[in-house]
């Protein structure tokens, strides 16, 4: 029953597994729009409806929700703090964030603010329900295509990362420090620091966090 107050639908039958829902939008429009697309998904169920994420969290909604989909408007604005307090306070709670442009700044604040997934916002039913499954699971999902990714030449770039690297890129993703890097593979840091060098390098990122973003949007990590 959604404590918004809105009418929602009954996904699927009593004894079948279902995903539960909270849709975030100041769109009301959209709002009821997602609650219809998501009826027709068995394994969806639609549990609340807020027009923000900090209500839901001041409604004490989230004890009863899977996963959170957050419609953002434009200018595309994510609610960081709010998605950041609630992964904190609800580590069982997955976060989608649907988007009209999920280019690539707004990837890098959903990763960075701990999202699961940030895809279109128009994108169809079942994918969106998919993705839910997927970030219920504890999957992540970031799509590739954005304007300013060179798909292509990212591929070949990471092909020619060696496998330590490799290595160090998915301790880089968990927050690994360089101390504790070195620390795992008894290595120094300054040879740490060499390999993070390379890998900046290799994928054309500024900053660590730029290089995770890629190789998580990409799937290679």
């Amino acid at each position: 029953m959604a404590r918004s107050g809105v009418e929602t639908a009954q996904i699927s039958p009593p004894n079948s597994p279902r995903i539960r829902l909270l849709a975030v939008s100041s769109d009301l429009i959209w709002l009821a729009g997602f609650t219809a697309s998501m009826a027709e998904q068995r394994s969806i169920a639609v549990v609340g409806l807020y027009e923000s994420l900090s209500c839901a969290i001041a409604a004490g909604a989230l004890p009863e929700t899977d996963v959170v989909v957050m419609g953002l408007e434009p200018p595309q604005m994510l609610d960081t703090e709010s998605v950041q307090k609630l992964r904190t306070n609800y580590s069982h709670v997955s976060v989608v964030a649907l988007a009209e442009n999920p280019d690539f700044a707004l990837t890098r604040k959903a990763v960075e603010s701990g999202c699961a997934a940030l895809i279109a916002k128009h994108t169809h039913p079942a994918h969106l329900a998919e993705t839910a499954r997927s970030a219920a699971a504890g999957y992540q999902t970031f799509k590739t295509g954005h304007q300013g990714w060179p798909d292509q030449q990212f591929d070949q770039s990471w092909s020619s990362l060696t496998g330590r690297e490799m290595e160090i890129l998915e301790l880089l993703a968990s927050a690994k420090s360089t101390a504790e890097i070195a620390a795992e593979f008894t290595i120094s840091q300054h040879t740490v620091r060499n390999h993070v060098r390379s890998i900046l390098d290799k994928l054309n990122a500024h900053t660590r966090l730029e290089a995770v973003v890629k190789a998580k949007t990409l799937g290679y990590i």
